[in-house]
């Protein structure tokens, strides 16, 4: 019962898991009219369409050149970067350049501005506030620090164990260093761009002061602690509606040219234009947002992932546990129906009673056997005597002395074989199987007749020692005893019933006789004796 509660505990606690997991909220709207300045990219998007991000990049600088706030060192930057594709410093083995911003390769997952394989996120800890805050790895503290000491564990076996000696422990080189939950990329020192950008793919070393920066293009964001593209635009209050030139101009692939606009536009109308652009742009961005969904296994969340393989685990246990317990009444079903088993639980009387009553069994099963062999010739008749066999002929030659006083081969003696000889087989000889021999299997003919047994052995009913035996357990009070003997004369009465509906059965039907040899049946017929072509015989002598 306490293994089936705590079974039906980890159920309801994965099925909540799993039930939270399925009610997500509903995705807001990113960016557009209604919503104000915004960070785009990075974390916020799945790395296979950073594509997208790409393109309202680029319409995010026609907006800055229609609006005449993109700085020339900026737009040079862009033109000699952004439009070849190209990233200033390049980007890490893990992330690939979009219009001049890194972002991770496709089957990647970015997270606080790290590339994680999107299969095995969810085990790598990548959430967890040492990758959220950089934290590097504490520095190895020297051997003077430790000493060793045994200890025994639960079971009582002797380990060893490392520790800080008592002496060492407000050494500074011992001592472990506090984690510090900051991240600030202006406070890490560089002196080129591998070490930023193996904090951010788009941290760079700005050279002029020795610290990492934020990529041109992009700004450091505190919510996700990494570099994203910053929309710097607010659309919360924009009513009406955009000019449909302007909304063309900034949705074109290729660099603006203020040049091309008809007509000077207010800021008013180029933000008001700008915010439409990102309403459109609003719906296809949020299909590939991320959320707590690529962070599941099979679908489900760490959480309710973990809750549902301790229940399989507990599930399997108490069915393996199940299964060997039937099993284990199974055999002790098989072991106790095994009559030496039986026998060897029971005491000495017991046994004792046990084994006379099948000494008497047999004996009865004997005469019962008997018995049958005297029905079954009543019920085929008499059996014909064995057919006489041949008679021998004799050899007036033979004296029974080995070898002959003549020699042997005799030297006067007749050649072999005699030329006179008389064939062999003797034509004279009478045929085998003699033709006048009686038939077999004889009919109506006398033959071996067993007699029925009689006195007081036919008196004595079959089931009697059984019954005696449960009579004896019920008066002495033995309830192994009393169950054998009443269980073996109820087997005994319905095989006796079986036995003469058997016999009935055959003397309706007419049983065949049984076979020669067998008791009631025909005796097996002698051979009959041949003559011996080599009683007569004589050898020539070899010289």
């Amino acid at each position: 019962m306490r293994k089936l509660y705590i079974v039906s505990v980890f159920l309801l606690l994965a099925l909540g898991l799993v039930r939270g997991d399925d009610e997500q909220p509903k995705k807001k709207k990113p960016f557009g009219i209604g919503i104000g300045p915004v960070y785009i990219g990075g974390s916020d998007i799945r790395a296979a369409h950073n594509d997208l991000v790409e393109k309202i990049y680029k319409q995010y600088r026609n907006y800055r050149v229609a609006a005449g706030i993109q700085e020339e060192k900026d737009e040079a930057y862009h033109v000699k970067w952004s439009d070849r594709q190209m990233c200033d410093g390049g980007c890490n083995t893990y992330s690939e350049c979009f219009g001049g911003i890194c972002g991770c390769k496709n089957g990647s997952l970015q997270v606080f501005g790290q590339c994680y394989d999107a299969q095995y996120v969810a085990f790598a800890s990548s959430r967890s506030d040492e990758k959220k805050f950089r934290k590097p790895p504490d520095p190895p503290k020297p051997e003077t620090c430790f000493e060793y000491v045994y200890e025994r564990d639960e079971k009582g076996n002797r380990k060893k164990k490392k520790i800080i000696k008592e002496s060492m422990l407000n050494v500074p080189a011992c001592k472990t260093p506090p984690f510090i939950r900051r991240f600030d990329p202006s406070e890490q020192n560089c002196t080129f761009w591998k070490p930023c950008n193996e904090k951010g793919v788009n941290l760079v070393c700005d050279e002029s002061i020795d610290r990492c920066a934020c990529r041109q293009g992009t700004q450091w964001n505190v919510r996700t602690m990494e570099c994203q593209v910053f929309l710097d635009v607010d659309c919360q209050h924009v009513q009406t509606d955009p000019d449909k030139d302007l909304l063309d101009m900034l949705q074109q692939k290729s660099r603006m040219d203020p040049a091309k606009l008809k007509r000077n536009y207010t800021r008013k109308e180029i933000d008001t234009a700008f915010c439409y652009v990102l309403d459109i742009e609003a719906e296809e961005y949020l299909k590939y947002q991320v959320d707590d969904s690529d962070f599941a296994v099979l679908g489900l969340s760490v959480g309710a992932f973990i809750g549902v393989v301790i229940l399989s685990i507990c599930g399997a246990c108490c069915f393996c546990k199940c299964c060997a317990s039937c099993k284990q009444k199974i055999d002790d079903t098989i072991k106790s129906l095994d009559p030496r088993q039986r026998l060897r639980d029971m005491d000495q009387n017991t046994q004792m009673a046990a084994l006379g009553a099948i000494a008497a069994g047999e004996m009865l099963d004997k005469r019962n056997e008997q018995n049958d062999e005297f029905k079954a010739a009543q019920m085929q008749g008499t059996v014909p005597a064995a057919p006489t066999g041949y008679t021998p002929i004799p050899n007036p030659g033979n004296t029974g002395v080995y070898p002959p006083a003549q020699g042997y081969p005799p030297a006067q003696g007749a050649p072999y074989p005699p030329a006179q000889g008389a064939p062999y087989p003797p034509a004279t000889g009478a045929p085998y199987p003699p033709t006048t021999g009686a038939p077999y299997p004889g009919q109506g003919q006398p033959g071996y007749v067993p007699q029925p047994v009689e006195g007081l052995m036919s008196y004595i009913p079959n089931a009697a020692p059984e019954a005696v035996m449960g009579a004896v357990g019920a008066y002495t009070g033995n309830k192994d005893m009393m169950t054998m003997g009443v269980v073996g004369a109820i087997d005994k009465v319905r095989m006796d019933n079986e036995h003469d509906e058997h016999m009935r059965t055959q003397a309706i039907k007419g049983a065949p006789p049984p076979p020669m040899g067998y008791a009631g049946g025909a005796p097996i017929p002698a051979p009959e004796s041949r003559a011996n072509p080599l009683e007569n015989a004589s050898y020539p002598r070899q010289t």
